[in-house]
């Protein structure tokens, strides 16, 4: 693992408990942990959770 998936792990991590924890829509969480944009934040979370955070935030907020 180089040092940049690590880092892209770890902000998905964290942007992944945001989105649980309903801190804001997705371009906030996206800019909270450091991802750019909300298409690098759903491309780094394809990546770890083979899904994007659209998909996650969509589940989580209409289960409410």
């Amino acid at each position: 693992m180089t040092v940049g998936e690590y880092i892209s792990l770890v902000r998905a991590q964290h942007a992944y408990e945001d989105l649980l924890g309903q801190r804001g829509n997705l371009t906030a969480i996206a800019t909270m942990n450091g991802f750019p944009s909300t298409r690098a934040l759903n491309h780094a979370f394809q990546a770890v959770y083979h899904q994007t955070a659209a998909t996650i935030y969509k589940t989580e907020h209409t289960l409410d």
